[in-house]
């Protein structure tokens, strides 16, 4: 079971190599240059939007994704990016604890309370995550902490309907 993220874990980061064939580094400080770690203790955590890309067609399985996090999850992550990133560089962190990070759906895995489960049909519900920080990423229009979403527990839908 992979532990929770706490400010801690940014002791010993630093950026290492440039990853081969793609904009941005590896992180070095760490066993294998990735930093697993679950976002809570419970599911406390709720996904903000159905995960998307920005001008996609629907067919790409490598998503945005926008989760609302305790306080513990978004203050370990700021100290990671103060740790470890220059200056100009974006933040993962939104307003209201969201973390902005990505999901590939067809890698990711899903359970519910007890077991694996498929990949649901809506995302906006509770969870609580499993993020793994790799390094950094770097494009045209922005650099900033990449973080793959690798494991969701699903909690139930995360509102309930006000005209019912």
């Amino acid at each position: 079971m992979a532990a929770v993220l706490t400010e801690k874990d940014c002791e010993g980061l630093c950026l290492g190599e440039p990853r081969n064939g793609k904009g941005g580094m590896t992180l070095r400080g760490i066993t294998n240059g990735r930093l697993e770690r679950r976002l809570s203790e419970t599911l406390d955590c709720e996904i903000l939007y159905e995960p998307s890309v920005f001008q996609g067609t629907g067919a790409e399985t490598r998503l945005n994704i926008v989760i609302r996090a305790p306080e513990t999850a978004t203050r370990a992550l700021h100290a990671i990016e103060e740790a470890i990133l220059p200056s100009g560089y974006l933040s993962c962190l939104r307003e209201n604890g969201a973390i902005r990070a990505k999901i590939d759906v067809t890698k990711a895995v899903f359970y519910d309370h007890e077991e694996e489960v498929p990949p649901p049909a809506t995302f906006c519900q509770k969870c609580n995550a499993v993020v793994e920080i790799r390094g950094t990423y770097s494009t045209r229009q922005a650099s900033g902490l990449l973080i793959e979403v690798t494991a969701l527990q699903l909690g139930g839908v995360k509102r309930e309907n006000p005209f019912k």
